[in-house]
C-alpha cells in the first residue's frame, strides 16, 4: 500500500514529498532501512523528500535513535514559492517531550517569516493535531497548554496566513 501511493504520488508530479510519520509501524532499525529503499526505489532523485516522525517511529524501541541513524533529521524548515513550511516532530506525542529544541526554532522562524516580505504563508506541519475530535482525545498534542501555545503562535502572528497541517497516517505532496 505505501508503495502505491508513493506512485501516485510521484505520477502527480509535486514540487516536494512530505513522510508526515507511521511510514512504518515500529521503530526498529529494519523497519526504517526498508522505509529508506521504499522512498529510494519509488521517488529516488525526482524530489525533495521530508520525513518527519510520527509516534510509530519510536514504537517498541521508544526513542529515535534508529530513525536518525538512517534518516537523519527530525524536523525541517524551508521556503518554497513564497511559503514558509515548519515540519516538526511530534513523536512522543508533544513538541517539547520530543524535542524541546524545535519550540526555540519555532519561534525563531515564525519571527523571521513575519518580518520578510517574500515569506507571504506559513504552514506548520506536525503528526499529531492540537485537538481531537475523538472521545478518548488519544490522537492529539498531549499537553494541551503546549497546543494553546502553538494555535497562540499561528492563529495570531499579524500579517502572515498561517495553518498548522496534522495528517496523522497521511503523506501530503506539495504541487
Amino acid at each position: 500500500m505505501a508503495r502505491e501511493s508513493i506512485r501516485q504520488i510521484v505520477k502527480a508530479n509535486p514540487d516536494f514529498l512530505v513522510v508526515n510519520g507511521d511510514l512504518v509501524d515500529t521503530a526498529w532499525k529494519e523497519d526504517f532501512e526498508l522505509a529508506k529503499k521504499i522512498l529510494a526505489e519509488e521517488v529516488g532523485d525526482k524530489l525533495p523528500i521530508y520525513y518527519i516522525p510520527g509516534n510509530h517511529e519510536i514504537m517498541g524501541s521508544g526513542s529515535l535513535d534508529n530513525f536518525i541513524n538512517v534518516f537523519e533529521k527530525n524536523r525541517f524548515t524551508f521556503d518554497h514559492k513564497g511559503t514558509r513550511f515548519i515540519l516538526l516532530d511530534t513523536s512522543t506525542g508533544g513538541l517539547r517531550t520530543s524535542d524541546f529544541d524545535q519550540l526555540i526554532e519555532l519561534k525563531k522562524s515564525l519571527d523571521e517569516a513575519a518580518a520578510d516580505p517574500k515569506i507571504n504563508n506559513v504552514v506548520v506541519v506536525g503528526h499529531h493535531p492540537t485537538r481531537s475530535p475523538l472521545p478518548t482525545k488519544n490522537s492529539q498534542l498531549s499537553d494541551q497548554k503546549e497546543a494553546d501555545l502553538l494555535e497562540g503562535k499561528l492563529f495570531y502572528k499579524e500579517q502572515k496566513e498561517a495553518s498548522f497541517l496534522p495528517t496523522r497516517m497521511l503523506p501530503f505532496y506539495y504541487r
